[in-house]
């Protein structure tokens, strides 16, 4: 191909890829594409263009106006000429053309980080109340907590939305994938206690939240309508088990916070979780259950069942909603491993405090960190897992500085504090710092691999 000489000579500074023996042209844009993604980069757009057209003066505008407008893809008009043929009615032909030849990168698909909460275990917790009759908690969310809340009136939302406290973050963020709005909430929580269900007649979660002093409020099932399966709201039985065929998918959300997907289950699949299911919601289908990606056999029976429920058909254009744990649940039972710090000269003042920095070397995370630490207050402690300094350390540098957790007053006390170790339930997975950390970099290598990032 000519071309590949001609842009060699005309532009020494591109790219230029041979994609050998190739049999079709998304072949060599789907190379050229994942080329550009394994670099790391990440481009505001693509324009993908043949290397024999001429574009318009004004194209690169015209195509920035385009995506400034919110399109995703734009597929332009475009008048062909073929200047390699020796055919002079070919050099001169015009083409209206309307595909384009699309090598599907994956979505931009937002990646949630955990955050570190203040009070991971929060004690005394509230008595979890009767579905019946939940009155509004005695507390309210912080105003001070949210971020970007839009105002009433407001028309356009500003993302990601956040609201933090020191028992729950919650995150939201939008993206616009097949020309519909996907909304991304990730909840992360103290205890499994603050996830509370009510049983109303109100379909309206933003009352019903405003109401009950909810940060976050999901519509649940509306099970009444159908005669099967156990259902639990609180930890409180609603409705026993019936000697009826259970056709739905089930979630049991237990004690611990962990998520459980009943396929279709018998009456008698309840049993091994009694006296742990804290609420079960009877929807489905289960997309996603220990890991692995169901592909049911009984497809036509499944499209049939979720066909004939009212509004919640598979071929109905309706909101879905799709509910996820991140993680399974697990406690790091070890002692803190020491950590490597490298001392510096830099010197700065965190909360009235002369602090000094140190760097560590994380080879899990793959980062650096820096620490500032007390000199006035040789304490060798810090927030998280962070410690092993000659100071305590007030603030930490996570991510170059992209995450940052600084004190902001410090109150001295010649009382002490007696720190309690946690309690769990038998059930819930134990695992050493080791054993964590290798899940951790097991993680982290495995999201490397993904060109667009992490798919949960």
């Amino acid at each position: 191909d000519p071309t590949i000489a001609m842009v060699r000579e005309t532009l020494p500074d591109a790219v230029v890829q041979v994609v050998p023996d190739q049999k079709r042209k998304a072949e060599a844009m789907d190379a050229c594409m994942q080329t550009i993604l394994n670099t790391g980069c990440a481009p505001d757009a693509y324009l993908i263009v043949d290397a024999d057209c001429l574009l318009a003066a004004n194209y690169v505008e015209e195509m920035n106006n385009a995506m400034e407008s919110g399109a995703e893809v734009v597929i332009p008009r475009k008048l062909i000429k073929n200047w390699l043929s020796d055919k002079k009615e070919y050099r001169t032909l015009y083409a209206n053309c309307s595909a384009l030849t699309y090598a599907g990168a994956e979505e931009d698909l937002p990646v949630y980080s955990p955050v570190s909460l203040d009070n991971p275990n929060p004690s005394p917790l509230l008595p979890i109340p009767s579905p019946k009759e939940m009155d509004p908690t005695p507390y309210a969310p912080h105003p001070e907590g949210f971020v970007n809340l839009p105002a009433k009136d407001a028309t356009v939302a500003e993302y990601p939305m956040e609201y933090r406290d020191s028992t729950i973050y919650v995150k939201v963020e939008k993206r616009v994938i097949h020309n519909t709005n996907v909304f991304f909430t990730w909840i992360q929580i103290a205890d499994p206690s603050q996830m509370r269900a009510q049983i109303t007649r109100e379909t309206s979660p933003v009352k019903l939240s405003q109401r009950l002093k909810a940060v976050v409020a999901i519509n649940g099932d509306y099970y009444s309508g159908r005669p099967e399966g156990t259902i639990y709201r609180n930890t409180e039985l609603m409705r026993p088990a019936k000697s009826v065929r259970q056709r739905y998918d089930v979630l049991i959300i237990d004690d611990e916070g962990n998520f459980h997907i009943l396929r279709r289950p018998e009456d008698d699949a309840f049993l091994p979780y009694e006296g742990h299911i804290l609420h079960s919601f009877l929807f489905g289908p289960g997309l996603v259950i220990d890991g692995k990606l169901m592909t049911d056999d009984e497809d036509t029976f499944v499209r049939n069942i979720y066909g004939s429920g009212a509004g919640m058909g598979l071929g109905n254009k309706t909101q879905r909603q799709v509910l996820c744990q991140m993680g399974k649940l697990s406690i790091v039972d070890d002692s803190i491993p020491k950590m490597k710090w490298k001392v510096t000269n830099a010197m700065k003042e965190v909360a009235g405090h002369i602090c000094m920095s140190a760097t560590y070397n994380d080879t899990i995370m793959g980062q650096e960190i820096t620490a500032w630490f007390a000199l006035d207050m040789p304490i060798p402690y810090g927030p998280d897992v962070y410690h092993g300094l000659p100071g305590m350390i007030l603030q930490i540098d996570l991510y170059g500085g992209g995450q940052i957790y600084a004190a902001k007053t410090i109150t001295m006390s010649d009382t002490p504090v007696k720190i309690d170790k946690p309690k769990y339930k038998k059930k819930t997975k134990t695992m050493t710092f080791a054993e964590y950390n290798a899940q951790v970099y097991k993680f982290m290598q495995d999201m490397k691999k993904r060109p667009g990032g992490m798919m949960f």
